[in-house]
């Protein structure tokens, strides 16, 4: 697995590419985002993320993580068209500022898996909006 390098974009910390040894070019490869809180980030501090998990199990993609540290659904939700900042200080946009951003640099995602809610449950409060209906509007970006 190559080291992961930036996206295009800016100088985003929470956004990584993965390259897997493959033939071919970009263009041709599945384009893969997965994007969402704690779970989905990069590894801080030895914090292994299911992302980079991911990123060993399927070689032959171009994988895009992109994770915030401390992030509930509703934050994630209300900063879809933003540049957030996480609670590990890493930065990176709202979920439609990334797709557009992607799509204008001619980078369509072929999958995007969405990882939201779980720091929601960290403390055992119940959210003003439902956890459920912010997953459902991360969904129509």
């Amino acid at each position: 697995m190559d080291d992961p390098v930036d996206l295009d974009v800016d100088d985003d910390r929470a956004l990584r590419r993965f390259h897997g040894p493959r033939s071919g070019d970009d263009a041709k490869s599945v384009r893969v985002l997965l994007f969402g809180d704690s779970l989905t980030a990069f590894p801080l501090d030895g914090y292994l993320s299911y992302g980079t998990t991911v990123a060993k199990q399927w070689p032959n993609v171009v994988l895009d993580i992109c994770g915030f540290c401390g992030m509930e659904a509703a934050e994630l939700v209300e900063s879809m068209d933003e540049e957030l900042e996480d609670a590990c200080g890493q930065s990176g946009p709202g979920l439609r500022k990334l797709l557009r951003r992607a799509e204008q640099q001619g980078h369509r995602y072929d999958l995007a898996v969405l990882m939201a809610g779980t720091n929601d449950l960290q403390e055992m409060r119940c959210p003003a909006t439902p956890i459920g209906t912010c997953i459902q509007y991360l969904h129509m970006p």
